[in-house]
């Protein structure tokens, strides 16, 4: 699921902040300056459009709240991901600061991401096994950061992912949290990358 990067996706920016936003303006401004970045959908099974086609029951808990709105940007000459997530008010933990559930969601997500575009068609997907995040710094409420994963090691059906959160800036800003997960393919052709890679953003 993608499109060239730098387009507007509306609901995936948060509303906190237009001195954020023009920061997200500047760090997306990078992808867009490298053919190889696409703008890409997570859980594009889960979208309205794709649910009955997916047979999901419920309510997407990441899709359909949007507790933490992400924008993702996917390499396939790097193989890597690569984005902004936003930490709203409403994410709050200890007084002005994002709570550490918050920002495991936002890994847990970004993590699994460069898995279900690599893993065999033979599995179609895969579901986190392991998931461990270290935090190095408080992050602030409502700040947008910017995010990478990466696939570090593979044997069979067993995928070790590596990510970070860090500052919103141009160069290397402070890293906030450092995740780590290990995925196990499992068959579950339905939600696979063949159905929905082709899936508007």
């Amino acid at each position: 699921a993608g499109r060239r990067a730098g387009r507007e996706t509306g609901k995936a920016r948060g509303s906190e902040g237009k001195a954020g936003d023009r920061m997200e303006d500047i760090r997306v401004k990078e992808f867009e300056e490298l053919e190889e970045w696409e703008e890409v959908e997570n859980r594009p099974w889960a979208s309205k459009r794709n649910r009955e086609k997916s047979k999901c029951l419920g309510k997407d808990f990441v899709k359909e709240h949007q507790h933490v709105p992400i924008r993702m940007f996917w390499s396939r000459k790097d193989r890597m991901l690569a984005g902004t997530a936003h930490f709203k008010l409403e994410n709050e933990g200890p007084p002005g600061r994002a709570h550490g559930a918050s920002i495991a969601m936002v890994f847990d997500e970004i993590l699994a991401y460069p898995v279900w575009r690599l893993v065999d068609m033979k599995y179609g997907m895969a579901v986190t096994a392991n998931l461990s995040v270290s935090y190095r710094a408080a992050l602030p409420l409502g700040a947008t950061v910017f995010f990478t994963a990466r696939v570090v090691k593979q044997e069979g059906r067993k995928w070790w992912i590596y990510g970070e959160l860090s500052e919103l800036k141009n160069g290397k800003g402070k890293i906030y949290a450092t995740g780590t997960a290990l995925f196990l393919a499992i068959v579950g052709k339905s939600l696979s990358r063949a159905e929905f890679l082709q899936s508007r953003l």
